[in-house]
């Protein structure tokens, strides 16, 4: 509705400015009355105006008035006319032709304002040189009508598609759509239309549009499809080839380029009747197309699962640790897992990454002054206590429960490299480094964060130390 209210006060605008210039500007200025008067010896004002009337029959009016004056008028009016007929249009289409969360086809009432200005400027002219009749008019109109049949025909016969650059398709339809995937509780699920017509589940997806590309149509269809937002393209997934079940374009062949997508919001965005949220071995068995069913099982290894990366998913600890990385200029995405991420090897198998790039926070007890000790290790090593406590004149112990909780805020088994509730003298694992980025627990038993180890290093100010 944006576009709609935009395009109205626009030609309130154009009309106020036509009607200042119409007030205040004279098409016929006294330099061509006098010419006029002077000309054709007329005296009086009777004999002026019945004069003026001939003129504009016999089309001669055009040589005696202010060109600068009248064509700075025409073309206030043709922004005018194209304005307000914009307005009307996409007022219509959205109230008749689109869905609530649609927007109307503003290069189509583009497309059409322009004609529709143009030919009532044309009328205009014609009439100023004394042609209009019936005749005219309908050629005029003929015309116009040509003009705006030959652009649907260069457009719409699947002719000529930009994809990056203008692609030649003959004899073929372009569409193009995309598979929006989530993982939550634990479940993979995948965004499908409910075809109504075929009678079951089908990709968004609908034809390329006027000169936009494959991509951009892709992430168009899935946004007026489902209403899912803020969307990316993640990568190509490929062609299906079938028939298209429009009769009104003979049913032709059909090419669809289908891409993975990711969605900021699909994880808080609920089924409806129009679309669902389907687990890929349920899908497999309902869906609407042979070729989309083979397309899918060609492609379910490829597709990347997104995980519910948002704030409000995680539990208190989490959310505490996630906002403690923000102080710290760190933009990270906290990952929730369905199974627990409690011990090294755990992680590593959720994450599916080495053992050795897990950092696991170990709170030790320093008898010395009763103050905690963090050392993050690899998780493919064991800390020698004895070592740590004869080279860096320690005397520690492993931390109960309870001290680990009153001294880091957190449980064992979940405790992050920053935001404890005290300051902590802090050691890390120098075979760490080993790695480019590793995980490092988010607060909870199920929880992790990536980071960079030279970054981890970074943020706790540790000592990197042989453990």
């Amino acid at each position: 509705m944006r576009k709609i209210f935009l395009t109205f006060l626009i030609s309130l605008l154009f009309f106020g400015l036509l009607n200042y210039m119409l007030n205040s500007l004279s098409v016929i200025d006294q330099r061509g009355i006098n010419q006029i008067q002077n000309t054709f010896e007329v005296s009086t004002q009777e004999e002026f105006d019945v004069l003026f009337e001939d003129l504009k029959e016999v089309g001669l009016v055009y040589n005696y008035i202010n060109k600068k004056h009248f064509f700075s008028l025409v073309f206030i009016l043709f922004l005018f006319l194209l304005f307000t007929f914009l307005t009307v249009h996409l007022f219509i289409d959205k109230l008749f032709f689109r869905k609530f969360y649609e927007q109307p086809d503003m290069f189509k009432g583009v497309r059409r304002g322009l004609l529709f200005s143009s030919f009532c400027i044309s009328v205009i002219f014609i009439k100023l040189f004394a042609f209009l009749n019936i005749f005219t008019f309908i050629l005029t109109l003929f015309i116009f009508s040509i003009i705006e049949y030959l652009f649907l025909q260069f457009y719409n016969s699947g002719k000529i598609i930009k994809e990056g650059k203008n692609k030649k398709v003959q004899g073929k339809v372009i569409s193009a759509g995309g598979i929006v995937a989530r993982r939550l509780s634990g479940k993979r699920q995948i965004l499908f239309i409910n075809h109504e017509h075929a009678k079951g589940l089908s990709f968004p997806k609908g034809h390329v549009q006027n000169a936009e590309s494959i991509e951009e149509t892709a992430l168009r269809e899935i946004r007026e499809e489902t209403g899912l937002q803020k969307l990316s393209i993640s990568s190509k997934l490929g062609v299906v080839s079938r028939k298209s079940l429009d009769k009104s374009e003979g049913c032709p062949q059909k090419d669809i380029h289908i891409y993975l997508v990711k969605s900021a919001d699909c994880n808080h965005k609920e089924a409806d009747s129009e679309y669902l949220w389907v687990e890929p071995k349920k899908a497999l068995k309902n869906m609407a197309f042979k070729e989309e069913q083979e397309f899918l099982k060609s492609v379910i290894n490829k597709i990347e699962f997104q995980e519910d990366l948002s704030r409000e998913s995680l539990d208190k600890y989490s959310r505490k640790v996630k906002d403690n990385l923000e102080e710290l200029n760190m933009d990270v995405n906290i990952r929730n897992f369905s199974k627990t991420t409690r011990t090294a090897v755990e992680a590593a198998e959720a994450i599916e990454c080495e053992v050795g790039q897990i950092a696991k926070s170990l709170v030790f007890q320093n008898q010395k002054n009763n103050e905690a000790v963090l050392i993050i290790a690899s998780g493919k090593n064991r800390v020698n206590v004895e070592k740590l406590n004869q080279k860096m004149s320690l005397n520690i112990k492993i931390a109960d429960a309870d001290f680990v909780r009153s001294k880091t805020g957190f449980s064992i088994g979940g405790v992050p490299p920053v935001g404890h509730t005290e300051k902590i003298k802090t050691f890390i694992d120098k075979d760490l480094l080993e790695f480019e980025e590793i995980w490092a627990a988010a607060g909870s038993s199920n929880t992790v964060f990536k980071i960079k180890s030279d970054e981890l290093v970074k943020i706790t100010k540790g000592e990197v130390i042989e453990i």
